[in-house]
């Protein structure tokens, strides 16, 4: 094997090994929101306002996307409405 081929072998593999060991390394790290002792868990103030600030915000999303399907519900039924009525116009033929 080519001494430049080997050597690009060993860093690429190096360099995939270092992003998955990183990967891992980093969810190590984050801070988990609930801590449990003795079947007791406790959330700290900052956490429980943060887990409520994003409660609210997903709330508000949720509430957009429910205006939208209604919106494209109300859509959907006139298109229906209005091919009911091109049909109800087409002449009637005996299959």
């Amino acid at each position: 094997m080519n001494k430049r081929l080997y050597w690009g072998c060993v860093i690429g593999m190096a360099l995939i090994l270092y992003a998955l060991v990183g990967g891992f390394g980093e969810s190590a790290i984050a801070k988990q929101m609930v801590e449990c002792e003795k079947g007791v868990c406790q959330i700290s103030e900052e956490d429980w306002r943060r887990f409520q600030e994003f409660h609210k915000e997903t709330r508000k999303q949720m509430a957009r996307i429910d205006q939208n399907i209604a919106a494209h519900n109300e859509a959907y039924i006139g298109l229906i409405a209005q091919l009911a009525q091109c049909q109800a116009r087409l002449p009637q033929r005996e299959v």
